[in-house]
C-alpha cells in the first residue's frame, strides 16, 4: 500500500512537469483535473496516517481553515455588491486547498529515499530540459519577438506563461545542487553542469528574477552554515573561487542576455530593478498594477480605501478571471491584479486573508524539523516562496505541487510514522 501511495505521488510530480508538453501534443488542459482527482484520492487513503500524525501538522492546517471560514464569510458578507457564483468559489477553493492537502499526504508518505530519488530525477529532468530549451531557442518563433523568451520552457511547453513553471524547477534544483554539495552527496563537477545549465537557461528564457533568486539561495545556505565553516587558508581560497566563479558565470549570462535581448539592457542593475518593481506606469507600462504596488492598488483603486474590503477583501471566488469573468474581475480585470499572489489573495480576503495565508509559511519554517539537510532545503524555499507572493501568481499553478512536494519534508517524521505502524 505505501509503495502504491508513493508511485501515486510520484505520477503526479511527472503530470506537474509534463502537463505543458501533453497540451502542446494537443491533450486537453483540462488534463490538469486529473492531477486534483489524484490528490483527493492520495489525501483519503493516507486518512489515517494523517489522523495518527495530526500534531505534526495541526497549527499549518488550523490557518488554513481559519483562512478558508474567513474568506467563504466575505463572499456571504458581499453577496448584495459583487453576487455569489458557486462555480467560481470552487474554483478558488481547489486553488487554495489543493496544496496543504497535498502537503499533508506527503508528509505522512514519503520517507527520505523517496525525496532523494525525486531530487535525482529533477536534476536530470533539468538536463534534459535545457537541451529542448535550446531546440526551442532556434526553432520556436513568436509573434511579439520581444516576448520570444516566454514561449521557450522546455517540456513545461511552448504557451506564454510555462516560464513559472521553468523558474520553480530551477529554484527548486539549485537549492539541492548546493545542500548536496555542502553534505558532499554530490559530484562536484555534475552539480557545476546542473546548475550551469540553469543560469543558461535563465539566460535563454530572459528569466531576469532568476538571478536575483539565484544569490538569495547562495547567501541563505551561507548564513545557514557559516558556523560549522572552519576558516583555514586552504577553505577560504575555495570559498573565494567558488564565489568569484559564480560571479563570472552571472556577469557572463547577463551579458548574453542583454545581447540576445538589447531591450532588456540595464534592468539588471539594481536601479532598474527597482524601477520595474514600483513603476507608476504599470507592469506592462498600461497602467495595470506593479509586483510591490498591486496590494495597495487593489485598496487603493478597486477598494476605494473602504476598510471592511482592505482587512476581509470581497470573499473566495469573487476576484477569479476564469470564463464570463466575475463582476469583480469584469471591473478590474485590466489592472491584472491576479497576475501576482500578494494582490488576488489580498482582493479575495483581505489583510486578515494575506496575513494567515502568510503566516502558513511562517508555519513550515518553524516546524521544518531537526533534520539540517532538509530543514535547509525546507526553509530556503519557504523564503523563496514569500518572494514568489509578491512575484508572480506560480502558487495558484500546478507548479506549486513541486513547491509543496519540497515543503513537506520540513514535517516528514519516520521515527514517530514507524511507531504507529
Amino acid at each position: 500500500m505505501k509503495k502504491s501511495r508513493v508511485l501515486l505521488i510520484y505520477i503526479m510530480l511527472s503530470l506537474v512537469l509534463f502537463e505543458g508538453f501533453f497540451m502542446d501534443i494537443g491533450v486537453p488542459s483540462y488534463i490538469k483535473y486529473v492531477l486534483d482527482v489524484l490528490n483527493i484520492v492520495l489525501f483519503i487513503i493516507s486518512f489515517k496516517e494523517i489522523k495518527d500524525n495530526k500534531e505534526q501538522f495541526k497549527y499549518f492546517a488550523l490557518l488554513y481553515v481559519i483562512f478558508f471560514v474567513l474568506g467563504s464569510l466575505s463572499s456571504i458578507i458581499h453577496i448584495g455588491r459583487w453576487g455569489f457564483n458557486i462555480k467560481y468559489w470552487v474554483l478558488d477553493t481547489r486553488l487554495y486547498l489543493r496544496f496543504p492537502i497535498f502537503l499533508i499526504s506527503c508528509s505522512v508518505i514519503l520517507k527520505k529515499d523517496d525525496i532523494e530519488k525525486m531530487f535525482d530525477c529533477l536534476m536530470y529532468y533539468q538536463l534534459i530540459n535545457t537541451i529542448l530549451i535550446i531546440y526551442q531557442y532556434f526553432t520556436v518563433k513568436a509573434d511579439d519577438y520581444w516576448m520570444r523568451g516566454d514561449y521557450l520552457n522546455g517540456f513545461f511547453g511552448t504557451s506564454r506563461g510555462g516560464n513559472l513553471y521553468v523558474n520553480v524547477l530551477m529554484v527548486l534544483v539549485v537549492t539541492i545542487v548546493y545542500i548536496k554539495w555542502i553534505n558532499k552527496k554530490i559530484n562536484k563537477w555534475f552539480g557545476i553542469v546542473v546548475i550551469a545549465t540553469c543560469l543558461l537557461d535563465a539566460t535563454l528564457i530572459e528569466l531576469k528574477y532568476f538571478y536575483v533568486e539565484f544569490l538569495i539561495i547562495v547567501l541563505l545556505l551561507f548564513l545557514f552554515n557559516y558556523k560549522n565553516v572552519k576558516f583555514t587558508r586552504e577553505n577560504i581560497i575555495k570559498g573565494c573561487a567558488v564565489i568569484l566563479i559564480l560571479l563570472v558565470g552571472m556577469f557572463i549570462m547577463v551579458q548574453v542576455l542583454y545581447k540576445i535581448y538589447p531591450w532588456m539592457k540595464g534592468t539588471m542593475s539594481i536601479k532598474g530593478i527597482v524601477r520595474l518593481a514600483t513603476s507608476q506606469t504599470g507592469y506592462s507600462d498600461s497602467g495595470d498594477f506593479n509586483r510591490l504596488t498591486a496590494v495597495t492598488g487593489v485598496f487603493n483603486k478597486c477598494f476605494n480605501k473602504n476598510i471592511l474590503d482592505g482587512l476581509l477583501g470581497i470573499g473566495i471566488g469573487n476576484c477569479n478571471t476564469g470564463g464570463n469573468m466575475t463582476v469583480f474581475a469584469q471591473l478590474y480585470d485590466y489592472t491584472n491584479y491576479s497576475w501576482f499572489q500578494s494582490s488576488y489573495v489580498f482582493a479575495e480576503t483581505g489583510m486578515v486573508g494575506l496575513i494567515l495565508y502568510v503566516l502558513t509559511f511562517v508555519c513550515i519554517y518553524i516546524k521544518a524539523g531537526k533534520d539540517k539537510y532538509y530543514s535547509q532545503i525546507v526553509r530556503v524555499m519557504v523564503v523563496l516562496s514569500g518572494l514568489l507572493i509578491i512575484y508572480d501568481e506560480v502558487l495558484k499553478t500546478e507548479g506549486a505541487y513541486l513547491i509543496f512536494f519540497i515543503l513537506a519534508t520540513g514535517f516528514i517524521n519516520e521515527k514517530k510514522r514507524d511507531e504507529l505502524v
